[in-house]
């Protein structure tokens, strides 16, 4: 009875480490390299494609204003009585 009961214990362990090798987490179905124990061929990742240039915005040059007179700066506006 023993022997029986082991023996049914061991096949339950098998089966069960078997199926936990082949867990799928995503829940998609397992791809024949999976089961079967074969590697998918190697595909190189796809190559990054190059950014395009950011465009930035650039206001047109304004005109400057003309510079105040020297003379304004040093000589006071109003003379002192």
């Amino acid at each position: 009875m023993k022997i029986a009961l082991h023996f049914i214990l061991l096949l339950l362990i098998q089966d069960f480490s078997s199926s936990w090798k082949l867990c799928n987490i995503n829940k998609k179905p397992l791809g024949p390299a999976v089961v079967f124990g074969r590697r998918p061929p190697y595909r190189p990742p796809p190559s990054p494609k190059p950014n395009p240039p950011i465009r930035t915005y650039k206001p047109p040059p304004s005109p400057l204003p003309p510079p105040p007179p020297l003379y304004s700066l040093v000589t006071p506006s109003a003379p002192y009585p």
